[in-house]
């Protein structure tokens, strides 16, 4: 039954950290020509949130106030986390392949 759970938080967690990139992207404009710096972002800190999330209310399933009034302090840490990875991945790859094209003859 765990699985199930950890497999459903994931494939909601992504659908939404994908929806909220969409919306960052083609709704507001940000960064078009960079989808990736935008979307790598979301799709971490949405993740992250999720497994987080999926973990503590597993570890206690029979006492969800108690999982809700300590939930604070972990999303916190999962969304910068997450913040940082998502942009670590989505800016690296650009800064690689933009410096690659320099120096290719």
């Amino acid at each position: 039954m765990r699985l199930y759970f950890y497999i459903l938080a994931g494939l909601i967690s992504a659908l939404l950290g994908w929806n909220i990139a969409q919306v960052f992207l083609s709704d507001f404009g940000w960064l078009q020509g960079f989808p990736e710096i935008v979307l790598f972002p979301c799709m971490a800190i949405s993740l992250a949130i999720g497994s987080v999330t999926n973990e503590i209310f597993i570890s206690n399933p029979t006492r969800p106030k108690l999982s809700v009034r300590m939930l604070r302090v972990p999303l916190m840490l999962a969304f910068m986390v997450g913040l940082i990875a998502g942009g670590i991945a989505g800016v690296f790859p650009k800064f690689c392949s933009t410096l690659a094209w320099q120096f290719l003859p």
